[in-house]
């Protein structure tokens, strides 16, 4: 097992890139600093490239400036495809579906930190390694300096670090706003972490000072996040307040003069816990974008990473809604995060296929990836293995599923099923359905409820709720249907009710009022603390930490298979699921 499951040479897991000669360039600073900025002025002036991000939101906030300002771009990600044009040279995407198999000018892997995260820093490492782009940029913070290096030493690259600076500062307020929401000025962003307090901030915040608030979080479908951006943003638009979870720390340009949080705690699932010291320092840098005259006198927002964007910027603020909350803030705010230590890494498709061939044939999925895990070599001292629990935990759900192959349990595994049961349900009914060869219409999935789209003016967080579950179980079939095109047909329709749950969620945000509810940790600061109190679980909550990014299998990215050392050369062939594939 042990030779099946040697993990500690991904470098060699694409031999096509490394005859391949990249320059790597690494791009750090704080948030509005400029580094994104600069490298996606390098895309802009490529005749081929390609933009890939962490959040769907991202990769069209790319997709749609990049067109506007006349340079062709497509979009591709998981559960979706736009064609600006056939000749594009460019695509912007999420970074599980930056496909491996095609030549580029020019790569930037924005927020290049995520390598280090435990659950998709996989999708940062096989870009990285995989892509076959003659500069790579990435853009990241200070801490991932030092494993980057290693990184490139390891791969034989050339690698070029430029540095930048925050523009316009950012500070700590002296003093929290003592709970008064009469404090509240037109631009500041109310950050909390917990929906239901989201929406209890609103009411309060709305009915106190009579100040109309947006609203931003981890659930909303990223085309609702930007209207309500675009709400907060608009300098004669009648909401001046911005509620928001941490969901705001990145995937926005937003117009944000404070950023304030109501509190510097949050559930993880299991307890409560101290934000993390980067996630404060990613969130509170958001503060500082501001709108200038343009040439024309007219107010316009404008995004500070430019440059030229202001001659003399303001800096941005950041305190606390209550006192309790200014000493950990005002600590994290002064603390340098620690160097990343590793990159994330998953065995490939053909790893586990290999490994599984060493079981029986009826040997449980679950089963096989746990031996995996507890089998594999890695080099601790750059890599370390991605969590697997998300995928265990889907691989179990299908056990009683029988007719699938190990590819399409793998290809589920690594779909964008969240802990939503709605979701989970219709995981499996999607699953059932493709292996007895059903028909996968979106009308005749039992566990959708449709009928939620009916209700023309939701009013109730439990509406709400059910929307935020329709839309996700929608786009787990948009995502499925890319790579099983012959069994979830019409791809139109599902979009086309995934459009109709989208308005009615904009209209559910305007309505909808819950309770407020502060957690407070008693204990001292410190980095490392996770409080072990007995918690009741904050469903909202779980549901806010979910990543809205998206998964692939590695090194599958639903398009392409991966080269073979005899296809050296080929271009990739376009790859979707069939009853009878293998890879």
């Amino acid at each position: 097992m042990g030779k099946v499951a040697d993990l500690r040479y991904p470098q060699e897991w694409y031999p096509g890139t490394r005859h391949y000669q990249r320059t790597w360039y690494l791009h750090v600073g704080p948030t509005n600093s400029g580094k994104t900025y600069n490298a996606l002025q390098r895309l802009k002036e490529s005749q081929s490239g390609v933009y890939a991000g962490p959040l769907r939101l991202l990769a069209h906030e790319v997709y749609e400036r990049m067109n506007a300002q006349g340079i062709p771009c497509n979009l591709v990600t998981g559960d979706e495809r736009r064609i600006a044009s056939e000749e594009a040279g460019i695509y912007s995407s999420t970074v599980e579906m930056v496909d491996l198999g095609r030549r580029v000018d020019v790569a930037v892997l924005d927020e290049i930190q995520m390598i280090g995260d435990e659950d998709r820093g996989w999708a940062w490492t096989q870009a990285l390694l995989g892509v076959r782009a003659k500069e790579v940029h990435m853009c990241g913070e200070e801490r991932t300096v030092e494993l980057i290096s290693k990184l490139a030493k390891m791969m034989g690259e050339k690698l070029v670090i430029r540095r930048y600076t925050r523009l316009g500062g950012l500070q700590v307020m002296t003093e929290s706003l003592k709970g008064d929401f009469y404090q509240l000025e037109k631009g500041d962003c109310v950050v909390t972490f917990s929906r239901k307090n989201i929406f209890a901030l609103k009411r309060e915040i709305e009915s106190t000072t009579g100040k109309k608030c947006a609203v931003i979080y981890g659930s909303l479908p990223p085309e609702t996040r930007s209207i309500q951006a675009q709400l907060f943003n608009d300098p004669n638009s009648e909401y001046e307040i911005l509620i928001a979870s941490d969901a705001v720390g990145m995937g926005l340009n937003l117009s944000v003069k404070r950023i304030i949080f109501e509190t510097t705690v949050k559930f993880n699932g299991r307890q409560m816990e101290p934000v993390s010291v980067p996630s404060i320092k990613q969130i509170a840098g958001r503060a500082g974008r501001f709108r200038v005259p343009t040439s024309k006198s007219a107010e316009t927002h404008v995004d500070i990473s430019a440059p030229a964007a202001l001659s003399a910027p303001l800096p941005g603020l950041v305190t606390a809604l209550d006192d309790e909350d200014m000493p950990r803030l005002r600590k994290s705010m002064a603390i340098e995060p620690q160097p990343l230590r590793s990159a994330g890494i998953l065995p490939s498709t053909n790893h586990i296929e290999n490994f599984a061939a060493l079981f029986p044939p009826d040997a449980p999925l679950a089963k096989i990836l746990l031996a995996m895990r507890d089998s594999a070599q890695l080099n601790k001292s750059l890599f370390h293995m991605c969590s697997l629990e998300d995928i265990l935990m889907t691989a179990r759900a299908l056990e009683s599923v029988k007719g699938l192959t190990i590819t399409e349990r793998l290809m589920f595994c690594m779909a964008p099923i969240t802990t939503d049961d709605a979701v989970q349900a219709a995981a499996l009914e999607m699953a059932e359905i493709l292996a007895s060869s059903r028909d996968g219409s979106v009308l005749n999935m039992q566990t959708f409820d449709l009928e939620i789209l009916d209700i023309e003016n939701p009013t109730l967080p439990e509406e709400l709720r059910a929307l935020e579950s329709l839309h996700k179980s929608l786009l787990l079939y948009l995502w499925l249907s890319w790579r099983f095109p012959a069994t979830f047909t019409p791809r139109e329709t599902a979009q086309e009710l995934k459009v109709i749950c989208e308005c009615l969620i904009d209209t559910a945000l305007k309505n909808i009022k819950m309770p407020r509810l502060k957690h407070v940790l008693d204990e001292p600061f410190n980095e490392e603390t996770v409080v072990e109190d007995e918690v009741e679980e904050d469903e909202d909550a779980i549901m806010d930490r979910e990543e809205e990014g998206e998964s692939v299998v590695p090194h599958i990215s639903g398009e392409v298979v991966p080269l073979t050392d005899g296809e050296m050369g080929m271009e990739p062939k376009e790859w979707v699921v069939g009853r009878s594939a293998t890879i």
